[in-house]
């Protein structure tokens, strides 16, 4: 029987999960602002849908919505969470440059 070969890349629910302790470690609000942007953007949405008079239609869409602003909202504040943690680190500012993208390429200057 074929073994399965084990990597060192935790699957996607651990990295989300991983991801949020260590951000709920230096932004202990993240919970309650990622559920209130989620419960905000699908009851608008709801109530957009019962008063044009399809809430079923609207509902569906507005959770669909609501699960993308909090997935974007949550990356947000992770990201932030990450580089505060990398504050006053060596190298920190060539991190975060090479994290941007935008054109930016740090190469070391001792290996």
């Amino acid at each position: 029987m074929a073994r399965k070969e084990t990597s060192e890349n935790p699957g996607r629910l651990k990295q989300i999960a991983l991801t949020y302790k260590m951000t709920k470690r230096v932004d202990p609000k993240v919970t309650l602002v990622v559920a209130g942007v989620g419960i905000v953007t699908f009851g608008v949405l709801l109530a957009i849908g019962f008063w044009i008079g399809h809430p079923i239609f609207l509902g569906i869409l507005g959770f669909v919505l609501a699960f993308l602003a909090m997935a974007i909202i949550f990356g947000r504040r992770a990201e932030r969470a990450a580089f505060g943690q990398m504050e006053g680190q060596p190298g920190a500012a060539a991190a975060v440059l090479e994290n941007v993208g935008r054109g930016w390429s740090v190469t070391p200057r001792w290996r």
